[in-house]
């Protein structure tokens, strides 16, 4: 499926969805407000310190106790997210990094977890993939004791999960969701707005009348029984195809009871027969004979399907089911 495992990389591998859905979903969003300190200090708190900016990097200066700036990300609970800091320099003691759920005041770096680098160890570009615990978390970035910490090039982006980690459906539920697919605990995929239409013929339909070719619509006789989406119209008889896509359609039925009489149901697409497609009951004694079958066939979005009767014999009312439903 590809190292990323996001609902785009689903689509383009061929995973079939319910309904017509453009995916935007961006690639490597930067969730961080001025990272790079290109607009000076704009998107960043002190707490205990004074902030500067020089030459596009962020000096957090002591003034007693625990130094940092820091700044609050919205994120999504349980999502994936990538943090990258670079730890420029620092005077005295440790420059830190810190993430946590709870704002970092005080002599805290958080409820998550820090880094510390002595001077010695820098530059040093720190980085850390996390579930996010919080709907913000926050970065702090600073030092301990009576010092001057330098940062540069902050930078906060959400990811997919790693190829060894292994995807629950709680990891999918939410994207799938807004996608109309449900996912259970044991991992069944459903799709409960998949477009479909399922009729039953509630009369008789020109018994012992003849029609040829092209026929006539089946009209006024049909009694909905489900109808998702809405695609279904009673008042013309036709199934409008929401989106393009594979679709399949399916007719049983019983040939109303005329000795040597014959009945056939045929596909129409946009007003025209569609290849000759025909259920058939034959011309034999006066018994009800059952004709039907499944088709598949290919639509563009706003075509419409609906059925047409030609024969002689009439279509009897019940013991049957008229369907049409997307595929993929």
């Amino acid at each position: 499926m590809g190292k990323s495992h996001d609902i785009a990389t689903m689509a383009s591998d061929g995973f079939a969805f319910p309904s017509a859905v453009t995916i935007t979903k961006p690639s490597n969003a930067e969730l961080v407000t001025n990272g790079d300190f290109s607009n000076g200090t704009t998107g960043w708190t002190a707490s205990g310190a004074t902030l500067s900016v020089s030459g596009g990097q962020l000096t957090v200066a002591d003034n007693g106790g625990y130094t940092k700036a820091y700044q609050g990300v919205t994120t999504v609970v349980n999502q994936t997210y990538t943090l990258s800091v670079t730890q420029v320099s620092v005077t005295g003691q440790n420059s830190v990094i810190g993430l946590s759920s709870a704002v970092p005041t005080g002599n805290t770096w958080g409820n998550m977890v820090s880094f510390a680098k002595a001077s010695g160890d820098l530059p040093h570009t720190q980085t850390h993939t996390f579930k996010a615990t919080g709907t913000t978390t926050y970065i702090s970035i600073g030092s301990e004791g009576t010092n001057s910490a330098v940062f540069d090039n902050v930078s906060l982006k959400e990811v997919g999960l790693p190829d060894n980690q292994i995807l629950t459906a709680g990891d999918l539920t939410t994207e799938f969701n807004n996608l109309g697919i449900g996912v259970t605990a044991s991992g069944s995929v459903t799709k409960p707005y998949q477009p479909m239409v399922r009729l039953r013929l509630s009369s008789h339909f020109a018994a012992n009348t003849s029609h040829s070719d092209p026929g006539v619509q089946i009209a006024g006789v049909f009694t909905v029984r489900e109808n998702i989406g809405n695609h279904w119209n009673s008042s013309n008889n036709n199934f409008t195809c929401p989106v393009a896509g594979v679709y399949s359609v399916s007719v049983f039925y019983i040939k109303y009871p005329s000795s040597g009489k014959w009945t056939g149901v045929d596909l129409h697409k946009n007003g025209s027969a569609v290849d000759g497609i025909r259920w058939r009951a034959p011309e034999i004694n006066g018994g009800y004979h059952q004709a039907g079958g499944t088709i598949a066939i290919t639509c563009a979005a706003n075509d419409v399907l609906d059925w047409h009767y030609v024969g002689t014999a009439g279509i009897h009312s019940n013991n049957g089911a008229w369907q049409i439903m997307l595929l993929h």
